[in-house]
């Protein structure tokens, strides 16, 4: 059963999910420092956030363009 709820604002979203948006960043650094400490490879490295970063841009381009734009 799917229950249908009206949501009309993002702080609506924000409270059904309870969404605590320091929390990603707080543990992004936690996770940084733990690397540098251990000398250990992040779970995503700069390679991937450079593809990632690309791959955000292109949509913002597409969408303002109106058009694909090829990687």
């Amino acid at each position: 059963i799917i229950k249908k709820t009206n949501i009309t604002s993002k702080s609506q979203i924000l409270e059904k999910f309870k969404i605590k948006l320091n929390d990603m960043y707080a543990k992004e650094i936690l996770h940084f420092l733990h690397c540098i400490t251990n000398n250990n490879k992040p779970i995503i490295d700069g390679y991937e956030g450079l593809k990632t970063l690309r791959i955000g841009l292109a949509a913002i381009k597409s969408s303002r363009e109106n058009r694909i734009i090829r990687l």
